[in-house]
């Protein structure tokens, strides 16, 4: 057993596909192949089960899985101790984050990053809920996550930096009626036909402590995980709706959409980066201290 099958391991467990992680290592498949077999034949059982639409591993290949990624991370520390006077950082991150938190908040501090080190690569794992973010990271899965926070099962493992705070902003067609008649009672909620973002899947204790969850009463209420389609209905008179402001800003900047103010104190959602705590790569712990030394961002409407 040597470092290359570990990390062609690692590599296709990650990519999903052989040929994705064979393209990533820049290798042959039949190469990667070899790799794989090799390894296999040396524990003796198999490590992947090649399924539709990604390759995963086995009961034995989760548990060596598990060795890899420590492994990994020793030897990325002792590459580290042979360049000391290296200014370069060089590495992989595998982050996690929503679709529409990467597409709306976070992108732009990772691109920020991504100009101050052109050779590190950020591969993203799209999560259903911000709260699956720590539990991938716990389990290796992924180095860092961005997520809503406080996040669910973070404990003293895991290391937390807090990026900013974002406002859940309420919209509709310009000339829909409470655009005239704001600030809005929350009463007024209740009976809208409302479209709105995956509500099944929003954190029902943050929901229950405010006016959003006045919303989705109507029995005409349609849910939907597209954010661009859900814009798309509320420009159409479908409904009204709540996106984070970054999501929104610029529709309603150019009126396609209209802001509606409350009459109920703003929604605000904080967010920021988790990751493990220990030894970790040095192209994370560079991450980490990137975004400690951003300013605390508030994402909210103008006054």
């Amino acid at each position: 057993m040597d470092s290359s099958q570990l990390e062609a391991l690692l590599a296709i467990v990650d990519a999903g596909t052989f040929s994705a992680a064979a393209e990533r290592l820049a290798l042959t498949q039949s190469a990667l192949t070899r790799k794989i077999q090799s390894l296999e034949a040396e524990c003796g059982t198999r490590l992947l089960v090649r399924s539709r639409p990604r390759v995963e591993p086995t009961a034995t290949g989760r548990e060596l899985l598990e060795s890899a990624r420590r492994i990994k991370v020793e030897m990325d520390h002792v590459r580290e101790l042979m360049e000391p006077h290296s200014t370069e950082v060089h590495g992989r991150i595998r982050a996690s984050a929503t679709v529409l938190g990467l597409s709306y908040m976070y992108w732009p501090i990772c691109e920020e990053f991504l100009k101050r080190h052109p050779h590190v690569d950020i591969t993203f794992f799209d999560v259903e809920l911000p709260t699956d973010g720590p539990r991938l990271v716990r389990t290796g899965a992924v180095d860092v996550a961005f997520t809503a926070l406080p996040a669910p099962g973070v404990d003293d493992r895991l290391n937390v930096v807090p990026l900013g705070s974002v406002e859940s902003v309420l919209f509709a067609h310009p000339e829909h009626p409470l655009v005239l008649e704001q600030p809005v009672a929350v009463s007024r909620l209740r009976d809208q036909r409302a479209v709105l973002y995956r509500r099944r899947t929003d954190n029902t204790e943050f929901r229950s402590q405010n006016w959003l969850g006045e919303l989705g009463q109507h029995p005409s209420t349609l849910e939907t995980g597209d954010v661009e389609y859900l814009k798309r209905l509320v420009m159409l008179g479908r409904g009204i709706s709540v996106l984070p402001w970054p999501a929104v800003c610029r529709e309603i900047a150019d009126g396609r959409l209209a802001h509606i103010r409350v009459q109920e104190p703003g929604v605000f959602q904080e967010f920021g980066l988790v990751y493990g705590g220990g030894r970790v790569p040095r192209a994370v712990r560079v991450l980490a201290e990137f975004c400690q030394s951003l300013p605390f961002a508030r994402l909210q409407p103008p006054e």
